[in-house]
């Protein structure tokens, strides 16, 4: 469907033409940049993905047909930076729309002149009190210029550039106790984009996860609801959470073997309220499902392999308060709404689009899973075919 829209954009008029071209770099910066997002599967399809699409169906239709070409030109920043408190490294990606009366969108969108700012950049992240909004003193770091193909972070091919992957690089890890501020200029001092963000640390797993009696997915007393507690985070505002099943698949005979994983979704969107973190937030799922959700995944997969359980993830994916207007604010615009002009939602400020917030991934590795709960899955009436051995 994104080849579909971006071939409607190269063949649309020039009065339409610079709505659109604004349009595509937010399915950039949703698809091609999220190298630096811990999100793996669960999120970067659901978030990074289908809300890059989805924010652009909702922006064509707020564009208006009216448009006089002849006018004076507006350089519009499109910015994308997720801050991650818990790593060393945090990445900003700064990009540009483009228009050219005279050259076809499909040729622009190839050169990365058309992409890039051809002037340098100053890109600064400073630290602010979260209650008196003032700058603290020495938490103000220029960031790098970096090409992601020199670093191994390439992007992937498509309709644009894909080289050179610019992005901007902060080698810092961020205090959880400070709002942070992006500030982007040229060389002139002219401001091209701010925005500011709080960050959030990390969930904490609240159990005796890793060791014994272990981990189960059986429970009768409590009709099969299984419970898993967690302090998130306070600054988080909602949260999706999986368990990762690891797994390794081996021939017949035992002497070749690879390693895989399935994803069961133990919960999606779970709201936080800061006022009521408090102890630990309780969660529950229907531990039968597990199983289902394992055959699901492996029922169609060769039969001729034997399958051994090797470890058990738990996988929490939190967003602060301006990721979570980002995505249900996108996630509105895929139900029976979506037809609607909308507004598009961006925390740039001065003229540009995109967003600048906070999220977080915590993993809790190898939990203990007792051995009725493993005898389940080689025997179980969901999973006895699977050709789980132990």
């Amino acid at each position: 469907m994104i080849y579909i829209l971006l071939n409607f954009i190269n063949n649309t008029t020039s009065k339409n033409k610079i709505c659109f071209l604004a349009t595509k770099f937010l399915i950039i910066a949703s698809l091609h940049h999220t190298f630096y997002s811990n999100f793996k599967k669960l999120m970067k399809k659901h978030i990074l993905l289908s809300f890059g699409f989805i924010a652009s169906l909702f922006f064509l239709n707020s564009c208006r047909n009216d448009f006089d070409i002849a006018s004076q030109w507006k350089e519009v920043p499109i910015v994308y930076c997720l801050l991650d408190a818990d790593s060393t490294v945090q990445y900003i990606k700064v990009e540009k729309a483009f228009l050219d009366k005279s050259i076809g969108a499909a040729t622009m969108a190839a050169n990365p002149d058309s992409i890039y700012y051809l002037e340098k950049l100053k890109v600064v992240l400073f630290a602010t009190n979260i209650s008196t909004n003032k700058e603290i003193a020495g938490e103000s770091f220029e960031c790098e210029l970096v090409n992601g193909d020199t670093i191994g972070l390439k992007k992937e091919s498509g309709y644009f550039a894909s080289s050179p992957n610019y992005f901007f690089r902060l080698k810092k890890k961020l205090n959880t106790l400070y709002n942070y501020n992006l500030k982007i200029t040229k060389t002139d001092g002219t401001v091209v984009a701010t925005a500011q963000t709080n960050v959030i640390s990390k969930t904490v797993f609240n159990g005796p996860y890793t060791s014994a009696p272990g981990f189960s997915f059986y429970n009768p007393a409590q009709k099969n609801k299984i419970l898993i507690r967690l302090i998130p985070s306070p600054n988080a505002v909602s949260a999706d959470m999986i368990m990762r099943t690891y797994y390794k698949e081996y021939n017949l005979s035992l002497t070749d073997s690879s390693t895989h994983y399935v994803d069961f979704n133990v919960f999606q969107n779970a709201r936080y309220s800061n006022s009521t973190i408090v102890n630990s937030d309780v969660t529950t799922f229907n531990g039968p499902n597990y199983y289902s959700n394992l055959r699901y995944a492996l029922k169609d997969k060769s039969k001729n392999v034997k399958r051994r359980f090797t470890r058990l993830d738990f996988i929490v994916y939190t967003g602060n308060h301006i990721f979570d207007d980002y995505r249900n604010v996108l996630l509105a615009q895929s139900g029976f709404t979506s037809g609607n002009s909308q507004p598009i939602y961006t925390n740039i400020v001065g003229g540009g689009l995109g967003i600048f917030a906070s999220r977080n991934t915590a993993t809790l590795k190898n939990v203990v899973v007792n051995q009725a709960s493993l005898d389940s899955i080689k025997y179980g009436m969901y999973t006895y075919d699977l050709g789980f051995d132990f």
